[in-house]
């Protein structure tokens, strides 16, 4: 079973002592997957290429015109600080020049530390100058299903109570043309929900296959419906999903990224959206953040 598959048990074939499953994949994909023998789930012991995972890694395949991601690296020119901030410890990448710097809060933050290494990410673009400078926050979620579905009280706390922590305690830039949400699955979808939602202090959505329908029967067309005085124009957006994630917790998830980012679009936020053969993986997540960061925090 593997990302293709959405994650469903397909049989193999076996021929001597050797079990095997032809498949075909478009030149530039890769694809995650797992072995199910005798009921339980087991990495290619052949295949030392793995993927990591919340839930422990998984076996990858590429395909040869498939382009790795950028190998991961510790911050240079910043430095990393934990920090209590509004009731949370919370990690926080601060740049060489904070005077100013632009904002990005985290979901899943530890995940964008260990898996995609974000802050180094973070100082080798600002370094190069593909972004300003920019401060980002980490924060874990303390009931990941209850606060990412959309939740009022956890969009006010990082508007209300985390953003102003960060003026007292950095020099940040105060305008929300320079604040932005950012995280993937659940956590694209409260990116995306709580801009719309805080539009007053966010401006920026990086929403990487966001589950806009496929968690909790959630809606994102649905609930930003109920969101007024929205100057749409404003806002800006990155979206981006792999074509194997057609579907998801019993969802459509593939059709709901289009027809979300399709809707924000017309509603008249500015968007770059993107498909890739690959799928609903940290490793896609980490190749894809490159673009997510030029959009928001690039030169316009």
């Amino acid at each position: 079973m593997s990302d293709s598959t959405g994650w469903h048990r397909i049989p193999m074939w076996r021929r001597s002592d050797e079990w095997s499953l032809i498949r075909e994949y478009p030149a530039d994909a890769r694809d995650e997957y797992l072995f199910v023998v005798d009921g339980e789930t087991r990495l290619d012991p052949r295949n030392p290429h793995r993927g990591p995972g919340a839930f422990g890694p998984r076996s990858a395949c590429h395909m040869p015109e498939y382009r790795w991601p950028a190998a991961i690296e510790l911050p240079v020119d910043g430095k990393m600080e934990r920090r209590w901030l509004a009731g949370r410890m919370v990690d926080v990448y601060v740049p060489a020049r904070v005077q100013g710097a632009a904002v990005l809060i985290v979901q899943d933050g530890y995940e964008y530390e260990w898996f995609i290494g974000m802050p180094g990410l973070l100082d080798a673009m600002i370094r190069e100058g593909a972004i300003g400078p920019t401060l980002a926050v980490f924060v874990a979620p303390r009931d990941r299903d209850r606060e990412y579905v959309g939740n009022d009280a956890y969009v006010d706390w990082m508007a209300d109570r985390l953003l102003p922590n960060l003026y007292r305690r950095y020099d940040v830039a105060t305008d929300a043309a320079y604040h932005g949400l950012i995280g993937a699955s659940a956590g694209g979808l409260v990116a995306t929900y709580g801009v719309v939602r805080r539009s007053d202090v966010f401006h920026l959505i990086g929403a990487q296959s966001p589950a806009y329908r496929a968690i909790h029967g959630i809606d994102l067309q649905a609930r930003i419906e109920h969101v007024h005085e929205i100057d749409w124009h404003l806002l800006r957006l990155h979206a981006g999903v792999g074509t194997f994630e057609t579907a998801l917790y019993g969802e459509d998830f593939l059709p709901a990224v289009r027809n979300g980012a399709d809707d924000l679009r017309r509603r008249g936020c500015a968007v770059q959206y993107n498909e890739v053969h690959e799928g609903h993986t940290w490793t896609n997540w980490r190749a894809r953040l490159p673009d997510v960061l030029s959009w928001l925090l690039g030169p316009r």
